[in-house]
């Protein structure tokens, strides 16, 4: 996870890709949540092409960088905000720890997802049709 801030604009960017993030919804959903300790989900990240949004419940990311894949939001500053870095930390600080702590299992998560795809698919013998 990356924040940049441009003027009244802030770019929080993911350490993950879109084909991370979509290739866990599909074969490890759980691997993009955090949860309580009763199960339920309490932050998610999600890749989407509605409205993105960042709350202390998640992060829902609409844009995608097309160097590197990567996902990122842009959050509007309140103008004339006189420390912008101090701004983000009070109001989206738990949403960027949580989105630290999910993208680093998520990446893991995905690793071990791509091994397993690929150990099927060896194990799998294609006859064409003559």
């Amino acid at each position: 996870m990356k924040t940049k801030i441009m003027g009244n604009i802030a770019i929080i960017s993911s350490s993950l890709t879109q084909t991370e993030i979509k290739g866990l919804e599909r074969h490890n959903p759980d691997a993009l949540c955090l949860k309580d300790e009763k199960g339920s989900t309490k932050y998610r990240i999600t890749s989407t092409s509605g409205a993105a949004s960042i709350t202390r419940n998640g992060v829902s990311f609409n844009e995608i960088d097309e160097t590197t894949g990567q996902v990122y939001i842009t959050v509007a500053l309140p103008v004339g905000t006189e420390n912008k870095a101090v701004y983000i930390a009070e109001n989206f600080g738990k949403a960027l720890t949580d989105l630290r702590t999910v993208e680093a299992a998520a990446s893991e998560a995905f690793a071990e997802v791509t091994a397993n795809i690929e150990a099927v698919a060896d194990a799998i013998d294609v006859i064409e049709a003559v």
